[in-house]
């Protein structure tokens, strides 16, 4: 049984163009080291964050911009978001994770890295900010549809697929790091556990993603993990990231509250503070080197981490492509297929497939809404969105079908063949917590999400689908959710 399974998880072919593995890493440490020389202490801490000013979560073309010396001729990183698609402008919007996942096909997840990261190549982009590889820990997690599954395997096969497609074009940053599964309480919770338990369940899947896919850096978490946040764990980010796995990347901080202090966050390991230096800023470094906090050789070997990367993925050559890639039919016709082979079917009184229906009757307010996921740092925006109701009209070729925002009257259940309802949630019920905006802010594309206090749907849609199956001769219900419902 093993056997066969490993027959079809051709490792090989899934990490074929990925440009970590091609690295001469003695070449690059010995180029790193040389321009390491050439830099004056105020250049080192360049390297070591973000661009932006203080607190600013501006962007430069929806992109984040962190270590630009014009003077040693030092690209800049150019990170942006997401697991789902680029997050700047406009882009192909792939399925969330949580459908990916639910394909269980990592050849088809590698497609999906390669052409998200080809597009954050065309928009300017060197550093992918995913996948999300946290485990689903509580189907009620916000982030649910941002991850791959509740299993360390399958989230560790469908995490280096990405990885290593991506990588074919950026670098990938696989995250949160470590133990984020909460939303709500990101940002000051300890998950607490034992070390068997980090190791055989919550870790498995990124050691996956840094030892055979060879991620070029890892974001890390909000929280914390017994006791100590996350962005200055000398444990995870030294012990186990760079001492057990080997990982040759290097670390950033997830945005504003991933660092929460200069010494402590430096010495463990912490190598960029995103999206701007406020505990990273030249003044702190120099005090806390000053006061004997920080020693010039943590500064030296945090920025041969971040300078091994931009040498060794060749960062200062442009890439072009030829012709469109953004939006382009192939990564269109990707969406689909993988859309397609997502879709799960969850029970059948031989309704479906089918045949001869003439007539269909649709219901649910999101069979008319666009709801690509939530809109948080994973959010992708496209040229054109259907909704189902096109989606069904546009299958349904010579068959009738209505909409209706209110229940009709009998005669339109006895005149039609099939009802379909379309339920499940939105941006509103579930997706990344942004405490600073917690409501719908349109203008700023973020939105409140969270964790779900419910598993089941919301009343009106609960009552809908009764009432719409008590008069139909048949009816199919249709759940757009990011975790069970």
């Amino acid at each position: 049984m093993s056997m066969a399974i490993e027959k079809a998880f051709d490792l090989k072919k899934i990490l074929s163009g990925n440009k970590a593995l091609d690295i001469d890493h003695d070449r690059v440490g010995v180029i790193a080291n040389n321009l390491l020389s050439e830099m004056s202490l105020m250049e080192k801490i360049n390297q070591l964050h973000g661009s932006k000013n203080t607190g600013d979560m501006g962007t430069e073309k929806g992109l984040y911009f962190s270590g630009n010396d014009e003077r040693l001729g030092i690209p800049p990183f150019k990170m942006v978001d997401g697991p789902r698609g680029l997050r700047s402008g406009l882009a192909t919007a792939f399925p969330v994770p949580m459908a990916r996942g639910a394909t269980f096909d990592p050849e088809l997840e590698k497609r999906v890295g390669m052409a998200i990261g080809r597009e954050v190549a065309a928009a300017g982009g060197n550093v992918l900010l995913a996948p999300t590889i946290n485990l689903l820990r509580h189907p009620g997690w916000g982030r649910a549809q941002e991850t791959y599954s509740e299993d360390p395997f399958h989230m560790g096969r469908m995490g280096l697929a990405f990885v290593s497609g991506a990588q074919n074009f950026v670098l990938a940053s696989p995250k949160h790091f470590a133990l984020n599964n909460l939303e709500i309480t990101r940002f000051e919770l300890s998950s607490d556990i034992a070390k068997r338990t980090l190791h055989e369940v919550y870790l498995p899947h990124f050691k996956r993603c840094i030892v055979d896919a060879q991620a070029a850096s890892v974001m890390s978490a909000y929280n914390k993990v017994n006791g100590t946040y996350c962005g200055e764990h000398f444990e995870l980010l030294e012990n186990v990231l760079r001492k057990d796995w080997g990982f040759k990347g290097f670390v950033e901080s997830d945005w504003l509250l991933g660092t929460r202090s200069t010494a402590d966050a430096l010495n463990a390991g912490m190598d960029i503070e995103m999206p701007s230096a406020y505990w990273f800023k030249p003044e702190k470094i120099i005090e806390a080197m000053e006061n004997g906090q920080v020693r010039e050789e943590t500064i030296n070997r945090n920025v041969l981490r971040v300078l091994h990367q931009k040498i060794g993925f060749e960062l200062e050559k442009e890439v072009a492509f030829p012709g469109k890639v953004i939006e382009c039919e192939e990564h269109l016709s990707l969406a689909q297929e993988v859309a397609e082979k997502s879709f799960v079917l969850l029970k059948n009184n031989q309704t479906l497939p089918l045949r001869g229906t003439e007539k269909i009757a649709l219901f649910g307010e999101l069979a008319v809404t666009e709801n690509l996921g939530d809109r948080g740092s994973s959010m992708v925006r496209s040229s054109n969105v259907f909704v189902p109701f096109d989606g069904i009209r546009d299958w349904s070729d010579g068959v009738d079908i209505s909409y209706y925002a209110e229940l009709p009257e009998a005669k339109v259940f006895e005149a039609s063949d099939l009802s379909i309802v379309v339920a499940g949630l939105t941006y509103l019920d579930e997706g990344e917590y942004i405490p600073t905006l917690d409501r719908e802010s349109s203008g700023e594309n973020l939105a409140r999400g969270g964790d779900r206090a419910s598993l089941g749907l919301p009343h009106q849609q609960e009552k809908l689908i009764k009432e719409v199956a008590t008069r139909s001769k048949k009816t199919v219900v249709l759940l757009e959710a990011g975790s069970s419902v």
